[in-house]
């Protein structure tokens, strides 16, 4: 994907995101229409969610969703995958890649929340872990 369609995808799944609430119901009709967004658009964003498990479609009859609360935010997760396989490309081609501080701390946060990595008390109060 050229980097300005996955920018302009990328902000459309935050733009999703965002927009639904812990606990509450979404079809994608009241998501496009509240957005502004054609609803076939906004049905292939929740198909996406649902699949890799940042929503649940709560009812087989209707295109019922509800975001998935305690994971990671999409949007960072796509960027740290997009960093890991960059990283991953510029290795195979024998180059030496480096991963910026921020990535560096998604990717930590994505360990973290999948449950493979560790964090000590400090870390855990700065990500917001505790509680």
């Amino acid at each position: 994907m050229h980097e300005m369609g996955f920018r302009m995808a990328l902000e459309l799944v935050d733009t999703i995101w965002s927009a639904m609430h812990d606990n509450e119901l979404y079809s994608p009709s009241d998501l496009a229409n509240s957005l502004e967004q054609p609803i076939e658009t906004v049905a292939r964003v929740l198909e996406f969610l649902k699949k890799y498990k940042f929503a649940d479609q709560v009812t087989r009859r209707e295109m019922l969703f509800r975001k998935v609360t305690g994971t990671l935010d999409p949007g960072d997760a796509l960027r740290v995958l997009r960093t890991l396989l960059e990283d991953a490309h510029a290795s195979d081609a024998g180059q030496v890649a480096s991963v910026s501080k921020i990535n560096r701390q998604q990717k930590h946060l994505l360990d973290v929340r999948l449950g493979t990595g560790s964090v000590g008390p400090k870390m855990r109060t700065s990500l917001g872990l505790d509680g």
